[in-house]
C-alpha cells in the first residue's frame, strides 16, 4: 500500500508538472524531503496527516491515491539501488528498483531527479506583488501553510505561476536585504508556515 501511494504521487506530480522540490514545498518541508521519501533502499513513507494534503497538491481524489483494489496490509517486495552522480554543474539522484507483487509478477522502475547547482530562481513579480497585497490586507497576520497560499493564488491570481514561483517570492519577502523582512518562516506541527514579520 505504501509503495502504491508513493508511485501514484511521483507519477501524478510528474504528469502535472510539479517537481519533487515543489511537492516538498507544498507539504511544508525542505526541498529534498519528497524525493528522499521515495528512496527504495529506505523505509520512509507518507505520514497519515500528509495524505490529507495530497489530493489538493495533485488535483486528484483520495481514492486515486489510495486505490480500492489494494488491501491495507498487502505487501510488496522491493529490491533496488540508489545512485548519486555529482558534478560541478549538476547533481543527479537515480532510484532503480524492481517490485515483486503478491502474485509473483514483477515491474521495474527508474525514478530520477536532476538538480542544477548554483541556479538562482527567477522572481515572478506578479506573485511577489500579490503576496505584498495580501500582507497589507492582513492575510499573513495569522500563520499560513504553503499549500493554503498556493490554492489561494490558483483561485485569485490572473497571471501564470508555479509553486516554485511562490517559494521564491516567499523567500525574498522573508530575507533581509538592507531592510527588515516583511514575512517570517516558522514551523508549526512539523511544517513550515509563513506569517507577517513581527516588529522589533
Amino acid at each position: 500500500m505504501d509503495f502504491e501511494i508513493a508511485r501514484f504521487v511521483f507519477e501524478r506530480s510528474t504528469e502535472i508538472g510539479l517537481t519533487p522540490s515543489e511537492v516538498s514545498f507544498l507539504l511544508g518541508k525542505k526541498d529534498a524531503y519528497f524525493f528522499d521519501l521515495l528512496d527504495p533502499t529506505d523505509k520512509n513513507k507518507f505520514k497519515t496527516e500528509q495524505l490529507d494534503l495530497l489530493p489538493a497538491i495533485l488535483d486528484s481524489t483520495i481514492r486515486e491515491i489510495i486505490p480500492n483494489n489494494i488491501q491495507p496490509d498487502e505487501q510488496v517486495s522491493i529490491t533496488g539501488s540508489k545512485k548519486i552522480h555529482d558534478t560541478e554543474q549538476y547533481k543527479t539522484i537515480t532510484y532503480r528498483f524492481t517490485v515483486e507483487y503478491k502474485d509473483k509478477s514483477t515491474r521495474d522502475f527508474i525514478w530520477k531527479k536532476k538538480e542544477t547547482k548554483g541556479e538562482r530562481s527567477k522572481e515572478n513579480e506578479a506573485v511577489t506583488n500579490y503576496l505584498l497585497k495580501l500582507i497589507k490586507e492582513g492575510y499573513f497576520d495569522e500563520l499560513k501553510f504553503a499549500l493554503t497560499i498556493y490554492l489561494l493564488l490558483q483561485e485569485n491570481l490572473g497571471a501564470a505561476f508555479t509553486a516554485k514561483d511562490i517559494q521564491t517570492s516567499l523567500a525574498i519577502l522573508c530575507r533581509k536585504q538592507n531592510k527588515e523582512p516583511v514575512l517570517e518562516r516558522k514551523e508549526d506541527r512539523s511544517r513550515f508556515v509563513y506569517q507577517k514579520a513581527s516588529l522589533n
